[in-house]
């Protein structure tokens, strides 16, 4: 399910595949207790990439 795979790795499987795409792509993330620090930290790490 959605709870037992990190986000994470779900994120850096979009950025693999985004070069094979044409258009664009949609990912939703999801998150037990969401906080500022996570969801910064999980967006600039697929900006850095």
């Amino acid at each position: 399910t959605v709870w037992e795979i990190k986000q994470r790795v779900l994120v850096n499987l979009a950025i693999d595949r985004g070069c094979y795409i044409d258009q664009s792509q949609s990912l939703n993330i999801y998150m037990d207790q969401p906080d500022h620090a996570k969801l910064t930290s999980l967006h600039f790490h697929a900006w850095s990439k």
